[in-house]
């Protein structure tokens, strides 16, 4: 994940904006504000204009009458002192616990508004596309938006815009843009501008309702733009939504059996393994299982928290385990996590094992840990790579490390039938 920008990196007058926001809402709120982040197009050079600017302020306790009274003071005194970018503050004040639960957190200003985007909100701030005003990085605080999580965020924003066709236009059209690229890309950071530049060559025949679009957000439309805008908008709607309609079915049903057959195929491999692994015996035996190799590399674990991720029947798990770590093995096999579950038992290991799909790990555990580990045939089952990694980042400690002991198939050419020498077995 990248770091978030340095307010440096932002135009003069916004950033004359940020530090006075900053500075008001410290003053009215002390430690009641518990992080303050800006983001959107204010923080992205490739949404130029910006129209207005995104910000969260994490409370960590709900706003009294009074506090509401004075922020919405401030925000008028901002926008008298700033204009015109000053009455253009788009934020949020939410609580950091809702915040963490990973729902659509409510605002604290007005309690009939909940952030229905906040998994697309988070993505931006968690790919370091904002600028932290106030309290710690966003990878230490916010959760990972699953794909599921993103997709219903996505929909929230698509019926917005289908409600608001008539009224915004131009709007519209960009964000339908950036909805279909998201799909398309499974990349929601980008901007409405990005986006739009992406379609324009996508779909030469609609490059004129793109282009009147921007024209109209850079504040150089004519009547007769906004005319047409107006009466190709359904009709660019239309085609967009069937196309991500496609891409929603697509993916779903590609995932979903690719994922459901490679379940199946592990719940019939783990009883398998447990009788044909040496490692099952090594353990009971009480001997070591892990290779010289991880154990150089990882080095003492006694007391340090260690999540393995994909650990199969637990072997690998237990093992650390029995060096002092405090372990917690992770993976998608009911069989598995089962059978782990009774060597445990058996061997009298302390030790966590949860049943989780990686990719939905988040929903289920809440916590950081020293050390992520994951070892042999792990990759060539994933999905995506770049999910996998964001959800090691977010589970590590600042300070902790990522242990991966991979293989490559090639290495199946070769055995050791004689110690230190290594023989061609399989051509």
């Amino acid at each position: 994940m990248t770091k978030p920008l340095d307010i440096t990196s932002l135009p003069e007058d916004i950033q004359k904006i940020c530090l006075a926001l900053s500075d008001g809402l410290g003053y009215i709120l002390g430690k009641k504000l518990f992080a303050l982040y800006v983001y959107g197009a204010a923080t992205d050079p490739a949404a130029a204009p910006t129209g207005d600017i995104d910000f969260h302020a994490f409370l960590t306790e709900p706003l009294i009458t009074e506090e509401r009274t004075e922020i919405l003071e401030f925000h008028d005194r901002i926008a008298f002192l700033f204009p015109p970018l000053g009455a253009e503050l788009d934020g949020y004040y939410v609580l950091f616990e809702d915040a963490r639960l990973k729902l659509s957190p409510i605002h604290q200003l007005q309690s009939s508004i909940q952030d229905n985007s906040w998994a697309l909100h988070r993505a931006h701030m968690l790919a370091g596309r904002c600028v932290v005003l106030y309290g710690p990085d966003p990878v230490e605080i916010l959760p990972i938006p699953t794909w599921a999580e993103l997709d219903n965020s996505l929909q929230n924003e698509l019926s917005y815009v289908e409600e608001h066709l008539d009224k915004y236009p131009a709007y519209c059209i960009l964000n339908l843009c950036r909805l279909l690229y998201s799909y398309s890309t499974k990349e929601v950071v980008i901007s409405k501008f990005a986006a739009a530049k992406w379609a324009y060559w996508i779909f030469p025949h609609w490059q004129q309702i793109i282009e009147l679009a921007r024209k109209s957000y850079a504040g150089l439309s004519t009547d007769v733009d906004n005319q047409y805008m107006f009466s190709q908008v359904v009709k660019f709607y239309i085609f967009i939504r069937e196309r991500i309609n496609a891409y929603r079915e697509s993916s779903s049903m590609t995932f979903h059996k690719a994922e459901e057959n490679n379940q199946k195929l592990w719940d019939e491999l783990a009883p398998i393994h447990l009788k044909s692994y040496p490692e099952t015996a090594m353990l009971r035996e009480g001997r070591e299982v892990l290779d010289d190799i991880e154990l150089n590399e990882i080095g003492n674990v006694k007391g340090k928290t260690l999540l393995h991720l994909q650990c199969h029947i637990g072997t690998d798990t237990l093992s650390w385990a029995r060096r002092g770590a405090v372990v917690t093995g992770v993976d998608f096999s009911s069989e598995s996590i089962l059978i782990a579950q009774k060597l445990k038992e058996e061997l009298k290991i302390q030790a966590n094992f949860m049943l989780s799909n990686v990719y939905d790990l988040p929903k289920m555990l809440d916590e950081r840990f020293d050390i992520v580990y994951t070892s042999r045939g792990v990759l060539c089952w994933l999905r995506d790579l770049d999910d996998w990694a964001r959800i090691i980042y977010y589970y590590l400690k600042p300070g902790g490390i990522f242990f991966i002991l991979e293989s490559h198939p090639f290495m199946n050419v070769f055995d050791e039938i004689i110690p230190g020498q290594l023989s061609i077995m399989n051509p």
